[in-house]
């Protein structure tokens, strides 16, 4: 089954762009692990998403999710309607 997405475009400060050279990983790749992470996606092994959404484990969805609710970002959207 083919996972419906989105997408945007994206303009990527020079500092998270170096954080993940040091890490050695694509940007886009931590991003798309991050969201993965925060909506609690899970990409099983013997069942990957076509998307190649994959969260990175239950304790890195519990981070990613507080970080999110904590940093507010919710509210933002919200009240920009």
């Amino acid at each position: 089954m083919q996972e419906q997405t989105n997408a945007i475009t994206l303009d990527l400060p020079p500092e998270f762009v170096r954080l993940c050279e040091i890490d050695g990983i694509d940007p886009a790749l931590m991003l798309r692990g991050f969201i993965a992470d925060v909506c609690g996606i899970t990409g099983w092994l013997h069942v990957p998403r076509t998307d190649g959404y994959a969260s990175h484990g239950s304790d890195e969805r519990q981070m990613a999710r507080a970080y999110f609710w904590r940093a507010g970002l919710h509210c933002l959207q919200s009240s920009s309607r």
